[in-house]
């Protein structure tokens, strides 16, 4: 496998510091649809988890399903070496 680039080393130090990312939790990678293509490049390395999780109503909005990427626990990366 190809040694992981600049940008997606970025993106998984960001991930790593900030525990995980979804649309509109604070912090993106020069645009959000960039941030999804380097974070969807490093799931299928078996680095990152993509998810989804339920958002309940509010006053404000409607009930919504959004995904969430966050880091593999670590027993689970060395069993993937």
């Amino acid at each position: 496998m190809t040694p992981l680039g600049r940008e997606q080393l970025g993106v998984l130090k960001s991930l790593r510091d900030h525990g995980r990312w979804s649309r509109g939790c604070g912090w993106i990678w020069s645009t959000h649809g960039k941030t999804e293509r380097i974070l969807d490049s490093l799931v299928k390395r078996g680095l990152v988890i993509k998810s989804t999780e339920e958002v309940p109503r509010s006053r404000l909005f409607a009930a919504y399903t959004r995904t969430v990427y966050s880091l593999k626990p670590e027993d689970e990366n060395a069993k993937t070496d």
